[in-house]
């Protein structure tokens, strides 16, 4: 309901998170829908082309997110045929267990720059999976 807070005063409508630097070496992911519906009220409202999330991550995680099974998932979903955020949940949800479940060997992948973290992916996969939970129908786009 942004743009309208007065008429949809919950602002439920999305998630953003940016990169702190600017750097091109990040990843933008995006989920974009047609028709917003509030989680709280139930209200739908078309959008035109609303974004229901929008998040950076560095490309130095690229192969912690291969070991984790999720690098084609997040950064290349045509390859698996996924084109909305439902065809997402399933693989994510797994990569996610796998980075919870051996923390010690993921860091092992840990960018040795700083940029690109354990600390700061699983975060990142966390709230992209959550954004596919609460926006199935939402197309993926991935700029690189």
């Amino acid at each position: 309901h942004r743009g309208n807070p007065e008429k949809y005063p919950c602002k439920v409508d999305s998630i953003w998170s940016y990169c702190e630097n600017g750097s091109d070496e990040y990843e933008h992911f995006f989920l974009y829908q047609q028709e917003v519906v509030c989680s709280h009220c139930g209200h739908k409202e078309q959008a035109g082309e609303h974004t229901a999330y929008e998040g950076n991550i560095t490309h130095n995680l690229g192969n912690m997110a291969k070991a984790a099974g999720i690098y084609d998932a997040m950064w290349h979903p045509e390859a698996i045929n996924a084109t909305t955020a439902a065809d997402l949940i399933q693989p994510l949800q797994k990569g996610l267990e796998m980075l919870k479940a051996d923390p010690k060997h993921f860091e092992q992948f840990n960018a040795s720059n700083g940029w690109g973290l354990y600390k700061h992916f699983v975060p990142f996969v966390e709230e992209y999976l959550d954004a596919c939970i609460n926006y199935p129908g939402a197309e993926i786009r991935v700029n690189r």
